[in-house]
């Protein structure tokens, strides 16, 4: 079944991209450079976006066997292990983004080491009080970067004896307004943060407005 499978999809000319958070904007440069290499290709490009975890299982145990596409790109959703054996018996050649197994390439992203990275880099400058802000909500079938970046920008400041209490943490879901208030609320701490590490470009601009 997965030979015919494989022999049947041979040169369909399609390329799928499995992804959550389709509108968020890193997603969006994503798949602006996934479609600017493919553009003077003879292949289409076909998204199939993920809103809850039912509908990533569904997709996982279709598009192996469904004879829909050539090739699969999957960003940022993790794989149980019958999914990828699925995948790899039915010879559907599959690239992940931000997540590795051994039975396909992929492109890592190793979040913790960029938190450590920005701790090591605050710390540097001579900043001993600092604040995180990350997203919350994530939903429970993709990875989680902001959880793994607050992991290493914790253990970086642990290893320098620089506490990183509760009160300097914010969580909140991606909206720049939430961002303005979680920063005025670090800002009017009796001791406010000397840095603010932002984990998205949003968040980043939420601070910077929120600063100003």
């Amino acid at each position: 079944k997965a030979e015919a499978s494989a022999r049947a999809r041979k040169d369909f000319k399609r390329i799928g991209v499995l992804t959550p958070y389709f509108t968020e904007p890193s997603f969006v440069q994503r798949m602006r450079g996934i479609s600017n290499v493919m553009m003077g290709s003879e292949y289409e490009l076909i998204v199939y976006a993920v809103e809850s975890l039912a509908q990533l299982r569904g997709y996982l145990d279709m598009l192996p066997i469904s004879r829909r596409i050539d090739g699969l790109i999957i960003m940022s959703l993790p794989l149980r292990n019958g999914d990828a054996e699925r995948i790899r018996d039915n010879h559907l050649q599959t690239i992940l983004v931000e997540y590795n197994h051994p039975f396909f390439s992929s492109i890592e992203i190793d979040n913790e080491y960029g938190g450590r990275l920005t701790a090591e880099y605050l710390l540097g400058k001579g900043y001993r009080r600092m604040a995180f802000i990350g997203e919350a909500g994530e939903p429970p079938y993709s990875l989680h970067p902001s959880a793994f970046r607050l992991t290493g920008f914790k253990q970086a400041l642990s290893k320098a004896g620089v506490p990183l209490t509760e009160e300097y943490i914010g969580l909140n879901p991606l909206n720049i307004e939430r961002v303005i208030e979680q920063t005025n609320l670090f800002l009017d701490l009796p001791e406010p943060p000397e840095a603010i590490f932002a984990c998205s470009d949003i968040q980043a601009v939420g601070v910077l407005k929120a600063a100003r």
